[in-house]
């Protein structure tokens, strides 16, 4: 099974949030704090982490997308899910190409507006993650795990 023949058998079912949390990177100790905070600092890293969770009737697979900055951590999860009528055997590298040409569409721009939002409740001004192209993203491990490459 190829990736034009798995797509021909799913549908999008679910996009679900899983996890959103933000966290400023501040000392408690006296005269610390927000006083003493640099926020000028806004450039960060950002990473995705992937997690294929089921490759059954249901194919559910984990985003985890994680931006650092020297000032601040955010950070998260959201599960795509995908039903099918049969749970025939699909292939490491059909896995792959699912992962990595379609679910991960379908869960960045649930991604983008988690982190925008989570900066602008720590008042870090915009952040808006730049459109993801198609092939741009890559995953690093076998048969549909691992971290971006």
């Amino acid at each position: 099974m190829d990736i034009v023949e798995l797509l021909s058998t799913v549908r999008l079912d679910d996009v679900r949030t899983i996890e959103e949390t933000a966290k400023l990177a501040l000392d408690a100790a006296p005269d610390k704090g927000l006083g003493v905070f640099d926020e000028s600092d806004a450039n960060g890293e950002l990473t995705i982490q992937v997690n294929a969770v089921a490759w059954g009737l249901s194919i559910e697979i984990w985003f985890r997308t994680r931006y650092q900055t020297p000032s601040a951590t955010l950070a998260a999860t959201v599960a795509t899910v995908y039903r099918r009528e049969e749970a025939t055997e699909i292939p490491d590298q059909t896995k792959r190409d699912f992962i990595e040409k379609v679910a991960v569409m379908a869960a960045y721009p649930y991604l983008r507006s988690a982190l925008h939002e989570l900066a602008a409740k720590l008042r870090l001004g915009s952040l808006t993650l730049d459109i993801l192209r198609q092939g741009e993203f890559r995953i690093a491990g076998a048969g549909g795990d691992g971290e971006t490459a």
